[in-house]
């Protein structure tokens, strides 16, 4: 099993003890989609949530960095998209 870290100080994210290379953007999506583990969030509510904590993003750069996201991410599928929502497995 996969043991995933976030540090949201050293805005740092670990995955068995590797540290994965995450832009700000790349975090803060990875750090929200944490707390709804299993939860199919909207784009526009994860969108809604960045903002929340000063993030100025729109749905073209969240996709974008969902994309880098999941290629960073080694190993088996760690989110889902589909019609609009994504998922954290």
């Amino acid at each position: 099993m996969a043991n995933l870290l976030l540090d949201r100080q050293r805005q740092q994210a670990r995955l068995n003890d590797h540290v994965i290379d995450l832009t700000p953007l790349e975090f803060e999506v990875l750090w929200v989609l944490t707390g709804f583990s299993g939860v199919p969030v909207s784009g526009r509510a994860l969108c809604a949530r960045l903002m929340d904590g000063d993030l100025d993003i729109d749905p073209a750069c969240l996709q974008e960095a969902l994309g880098r996201l999941d290629d960073k991410l080694p190993g088996p599928p760690w989110l889902r998209t589909d019609n609009g929502f994504v998922q954290f497995l």
